[in-house]
This record gives structure tokens, C-alpha cells and sequence, in this order.
């Protein structure tokens, strides 16, 4: 009971911002509370030592943290946000060992901490949020599904395959993936799919052969594109009006090539490449402002637009990637040592993908939102949704390698 509570207080605190070293959470001020009194009692320490990954990851933090420390002296950035950006690396850490001290006590806790966290988004959504299917549909109401309809769709299938586990789970993410893609959550609605996708190859035991992956990707394609030449039809017909997608589509050279839809909708990426190779050994600060505002030029360049001059209050340097940010922020070394965190666990998740994994849905839409967040999200991600993640991977990893070692056990005790 004890456990129920605490994810249930834990998801309650990560609708509560409070302004503190910029906007933290109530939950990441009661890990903070927890992990100074686990280390006082030696708790913490116990906790790391006692995998091998749990040292190295904290080696790799510690690294990460100090990088950012010299480098934010060194281009002198204002202790606001010099102490923001450190912020987002040290709660990301603590949350590490408090989750996995908590997660490995019960298997049924992560179910807990899922199941929490998405009835409390969805109570959380507010009576002025709603909107009526028509609104969905014609895409007027966009950000509502994107942002908070989308996302609990993939939170909800992943707690049903952690209840009870089905053989055709697999269908439930992929049709679900499509249906959030056309409505506009083209990101949500990819890792979904994917899910189903990849879990279909590893629960029917299919090997993925050249033949088989050229066939099924020019058939895969070729759908795709139908569909996608429907959607932008709608665009420009005006049955569809709203959402950041019908924007790109109706402001792109070529409406029908999707790279140049999917080209105006990363355009941080391009802006963040240019400013870590202006600077790539200290980086420019944590939520450093764009000189001249050179960066958002570049990046209005990319969508055919002009740079609007009220834009002159809004002058921190374009960046919405967990990995490029790091390295606008502090340099190529500290963008480095960010990226060996996510690669760790996202490694030590796909080792245990297996279709006896009762764990696969979730570890398979962990790995996605790592991969896909990691790429195009921002900063923040690193410290508010990425250690639980992270836990989940390894949770995975390590109950597969004890499954294996109790069939392993039952061999020899046979022979």
C-alpha cells in the first residue's frame, strides 16, 4: 500500500510547477527531500553500488555535471540559468536511485507508476480543454489532442499489456499509431506504431530478411504516401484548418514531398547544428541569447519566412533537442556524455526485448520516446520523463537476465 501511494503522490506532484531555479515540479522537490535523506542514511550509496551500471551511469553524471559547471563560468552566463541548466542534470540523477530503491521492491510498481501518472493527466485536463469530435477531426483542436489526448493513448495501451498480456496487443498500438498520426500527433503517433510494429516481429518470431524488409517497405511506403497525399489534399481543400501540421503543409515549397513538410517542422535542428559549430568546445550557456539573433534567422530560412521583428523578446537560441541542446548549452563533450546516458539504457532495454518479456510494450515505448525525444524535445525532458525510462529499460534488462539464469538453474538441476 505503501507503494500505491507514493506513485500516486508522485504523479499528483508532476502537475504542480513551482518557481524554483526556473519552473521545478512539487514530485521533483520531494525526490530532492527524499535522496537527501537516503544519502544520510547511506541508502543512496547502497543503491549505486549495488549494480555495476548504477557506478557507471553516475561516473558518466558527475562527468556531465562538471562539464556543464567550467563551461558555464567560462562563457560567464548569468547564475539564473547557469543554475538551470545544472538543475536539470542533477534531478534527473536522484530520481535514478530513489525510483529504482522503490521499483524493484514490488513487480507490479511500474504498473503503479503508469496507471497513476495517466489518471492524473487525464483528471488534470481542464473542462476548458474540452472539444467535441468535429473540432479533433477538422483539426481545430490540434494542441488538445496532441499534447494531452495523444500521449495518454500510449500510456493507456501500455498499462493494459502490463494487466494482461494478449497476442494481438500489437494491433491495438499500430492502429492506434495511425489514427493519432492522421489526426496531427505525428511523434506520439509514430513511437505507438513502432511499438506494435517491432513487437509484431518479436512476438510471431519473424526475422527480418532483406526480401521481406524490401517488400513490406516499398508496400509500406507507398500506403503511407496515399495516405499522406489524402491528408494534404484536406489541408489545402480547407476540411482540415488547424494544427501545427496543416500549417507546415500549407507553408511548404512542395505540400506533397514530406521531407520538405517534416524539413519546416524541425527547423531547430538545422539553427542548434550551426550554433554548437560556432562555439563546439564550451557552448554558448545554458538558455543563452541568440546574438543578433543569427540562429533564429537561419532557422527562418529553412521555412520560407521572414524573421518577425517581435521576435526580438524571444531571443534564447533555437534548440528542441535533448542531445543538440546540451550541446548549444555546454559543447560537443558535454553533448557527448548526454548521449552515452541515453544510449546506455536504451542498449540495456533492447537486449531484453524478447516475446516472453511480459515488459515488452513498455520497454519498446521507452526506447522510442528516448530515441524520438532525445532527438527533437527539449531540455527538460532529460530531468522530468527520461530517468523513468531509463528505470524501465533496466528493470526489463535485469528481469530477463534473471529469467535466464532460473532457466539456466533448471537445466543443470535436470542434468
Amino acid at each position: 500500500m505503501k507503494y500505491i501511494i507514493f506513485f500516486f503522490v508522485y504523479a499528483i506532484g508532476n502537475i504542480i510547477n513551482l518557481q524554483i531555479i526556473g519552473t521545478l515540479t512539487l514530485t521533483d522537490l520531494l525526490i530532492f527531500i527524499l535522496f537527501i535523506i537516503q544519502l544520510i542514511r547511506g541508502k543512496v550509496y547502497k543503491t549505486i553500488c549495488s549494480e555495476r551500471a548504477f557506478q557507471y551511469i553516475t561516473k558518466l553524471y558527475i562527468t556531465l555535471f562538471f562539464i556543464q559547471f567550467f563551461t558555464e563560468i567560462l562563457v560567464n552566463n548569468e547564475i539564473n540559468n547557469m543554475l538551470k541548466g545544472l538543475a536539470v542534470t542533477v534531478f534527473s540523477f536522484i530520481k535514478i536511485p530513489i525510483l529504482w530503491s522503490i521499483i524493484i521492491k514490488e513487480k507490479n510498481n511500474i504498473l503503479w507508476l503508469f496507471l497513476f501518472t495517466c489518471i492524473v493527466n487525464f483528471l488534470a485536463i481542464d473542462n476548458e480543454d474540452a472539444v467535441t469530435a468535429a473540432d479533433v477531426m477538422s483539426g481545430e483542436s490540434f494542441s488538445f489532442f496532441k499534447f494531452k489526448i495523444a500521449p495518454l493513448i500510449g500510456e493507456a495501451l501500455v498499462i493494459l499489456t502490463l494487466i494482461r498480456k494478449r497476442s494481438y496487443d500489437f494491433i491495438l498500438f499500430i492502429i492506434a499509431g495511425i489514427f493519432c498520426i492522421v489526426l496531427g500527433a505525428r511523434s506520439t503517433g509514430l513511437m505507438i506504431f513502432l511499438t506494435g510494429a517491432t513487437a509484431f516481429f518479436f512476438i510471431n518470431n519473424k526475422k527480418i530478411e532483406k526480401k521481406v524488409l524490401i517488400k513490406w517497405s516499398i508496400i509500406g511506403s507507398i500506403v503511407c504516401y496515399g495516405l499522406f497525399v489524402v491528408y494534404v489534399n484536406a489541408v489545402l481543400s480547407g476540411d482540415i484548418i488547424g494544427g501545427n501540421s496543416s500549417f507546415q503543409i500549407r507553408n511548404a515549397r512542395n505540400p506533397y514531398n514530406p521531407l520538405y513538410v517534416l524539413l519546416s517542422g524541425r527547423t531547430e535542428s538545422p539553427a542548434s547544428i550551426a550554433a554548437i559549430a560556432d562555439s563546439p568546445i564550451i557552448g554558448w550557456g545554458a538558455w543563452a541569447e541568440d546574438p543578433n539573433l543569427k540562429y533564429h534567422i537561419i532557422q527562418m530560412q529553412f521555412q520560407d519566412e521572414k524573421l518577425d521583428p517581435s521576435w526580438g523578446e524571444v531571443n534564447i537560441i533555437p534548440a528542441h533537442s535533448v542531445v543538440l541542446q546540451t550541446g548549444v548549452n555546454n559543447g560537443i563533450f558535454a553533448m557527448i556524455v548526454i548521449f552515452m546516458i541515453i544510449y546506455f539504457f536504451i542498449k540495456k532495454g533492447a537486449i531484453s526485448l524478447n516475446k516472453n518479456n511480459p515488459y515488452l510494450y513498455l520497454v519498446l515505448y521507452c526506447i522510442f520516446q528516448l530515441i524520438w525525444n532525445g532527438l527533437f524535445s527539449p531540455l527538460n525532458h532529460f530531468r522530468a520523463s527520461f530517468p523513468i525510462y531509463f528505470i524501465c529499460c533496466f528493470y526489463s534488462y535485469k528481469f530477463m537476465r534473471y529469467q535466464l539464469k532460473k532457466q539456466k538453474e533448471k537445466k543443470l538441476q535436470k542434468q
